[in-house]
């Protein structure tokens, strides 16, 4: 009868040393699952923000040397992740490639602007910055139209 006890404690030692094991591992992986989903998610939210854009339109009188001074100046400001010019030319381009139609040869001259699209960083894409800080900061360049940008974020 004292084997069986001895037996029967050995199964159960090794039973609650096997299931503590299995518990610990489990839950180990599971907070790793977690962590891998956070970061992931937090990367993808990131990517997402930083390819929100605003469009500074440029107007047709804008002399070359504004302009150049005006992508520099967006390429240093720390709010700006990166910025796209975009021709008078290649916005036809664009246009004709998106909707099938070319206006120049209805009209008989180009009548789309140049324009730079202007990538925030994460931090800096919501509506609130972009009213406040980032839109008076440039709107105060010669030569800008509009600043056209998504007010629903």
């Amino acid at each position: 009868m004292s084997q069986k006890k001895n037996k029967a404690k050995k199964e159960s030692f090794f039973n609650l040393h096997f299931t503590s094991t299995i518990s610990i591992s489990l839950v180990l992986y599971m907070v790793g699952v977690i962590i891998a989903l956070y970061q992931s998610t937090s990367y993808y939210a990131k990517e997402s923000k930083e390819n929100i854009s605003m469009s500074v339109i440029l107007q047709d009188s804008i002399q070359q040397k504004e302009t150049d001074r005006l992508k520099k100046y967006l390429t240093a400001v720390p709010y700006i992740h990166k910025i796209e010019y975009i021709s008078k030319d290649s916005a036809l381009t664009e246009h004709i490639n998106a909707l099938g139609d070319d206006p120049s040869q209805l009209i008989g001259y180009n009548p789309l602007n140049a324009s730079i699209e202007v990538y925030l960083k994460a931090e800096y894409a919501n509506v609130d910055s972009i009213k406040k800080v980032i839109i008076p900061k440039i709107s105060h360049f010669d030569g800008i139209e509009e600043i056209v940008y998504q007010e629903d974020m």
